[in-house]
């Protein structure tokens, strides 16, 4: 397993379990309980280091797949533009929920306004998580691109688009014996069915 199979592994976790600390740190606020408020905390410093993780991995992420046909590197960029900021946010709140469970370790109870301030910065930065998953999903998946951005793609050569698909997926070799087996039929002239 490489560094940019970590990426594409874990860059889900934030943008996945943010979401769900979120509505675990509503529920503290709604019940006013102090246990639910420091486990939102946990994961939340969890989340933190994990979106640090796959922050450090983007670069082996984005030099897997730059030879790739279909690669943009301004979809690239912007994607890394964006997972710096919502990095700095996601650490943002993963210290803020840190020295909380530090600040009120054991009995001590969580204020609602803590609790509270660490939820909207939760909520920021989930919106800044989706929208730059949202951009990285760009990269591989050409169905929810914007549509001026053909023009831009980059197609390797043909040798290194197989020495790359090769590469990037174990099983295209497969695919590629699979569809060379497959019979090729030839396309019938229109006027053949006309007579």
């Amino acid at each position: 397993m490489s560094w940019a199979h970590i990426h594409l592994a874990l860059n889900h976790v934030p943008v996945v379990g943010l979401p769900i600390v979120i509505l675990v740190l509503l529920a503290a606020l709604v019940r006013r309980s102090t246990e639910l408020a420091k486990a939102g905390f946990a994961l939340l410093v969890l989340i933190a280091a994990a979106t640090i993780i796959v922050q450090l991995t983007g670069e082996s992420a984005e030099e897997l797949v730059e030879n790739l046909p279909g690669y943009s590197e301004s979809l690239v960029e912007r994607h890394e533009e964006l997972a710096l900021v919502a990095t700095i946010g996601m650490s943002v709140v993963g210290l803020a929920a840190l020295f909380g469970l530090v600040r009120f370790r054991g009995d001590g109870a969580v204020p609602t306004w803590y609790g509270g301030s660490v939820l909207v910065l939760g909520l920021v930065v989930a919106a800044l998580m989706g929208w730059t998953a949202y951009l990285g999903g760009q990269i591989r998946h050409s169905e929810i691109r914007p549509v001026g951005i053909a023009s831009e793609l980059h197609y390797p050569p043909r040798a290194s688009r197989t020495a790359a698909a090769t590469r990037a997926t174990p099983s295209s070799a497969l695919i590629r014996a699979t569809q060379a087996a497959r019979p090729r039929r030839a396309m019938a002239s229109p006027l053949e069915g006309a007579a």
